[in-house]
């Protein structure tokens, strides 16, 4: 059976000047930065109980927002011949890391300890 998002739940940090960015974990199991978004009503009740321990932590406070409208604006494809075609993972962290600069401050401060952290491991790029 195929599941089609057509409206999603996405949670959002302000800055102390106003500006909106959304809310990132970091996952030590998969290595690597996840925003909050949930597309199901158990997700978001995942998604809540993992906000509400952020919020306890940083004191900053969260909003859920509920986008309802879809529009595919584009489709992406492979590459003639697949795979990544020179993407390696470590410019795939800092095309992550320069959009976080644009998205969310909590984002940009996540990358950064995630970057310390990988620097402090032998291959730090796995």
């Amino acid at each position: 059976m195929n599941h089609r998002i057509d409206d999603v739940y996405i949670f959002l940090v302000t800055n102390d000047v106003g500006d909106e960015g959304v809310a990132a974990f970091f996952n030590p199991t998969r290595k690597r930065l996840e925003p909050l978004v949930a597309s199901t009503e158990e997700k978001l009740a995942e998604m809540t109980e993992l906000a509400q321990g952020m919020v306890s932590l940083n004191g900053q406070p969260m909003t859920i927002a509920h986008f309802t409208q879809r529009e595919d604006v584009s489709e992406i494809v492979p590459a003639p011949g697949g795979g990544r075609d020179g993407m390696t993972v470590q410019n795939a962290f800092w095309l992550g890391f320069g959009l976080g600069l644009c998205v969310s401050p909590v984002l940009v401060l996540l990358c950064v300890v995630a970057l310390k952290r990988n620097r402090e491991r032998e291959d730090p790029w796995l």
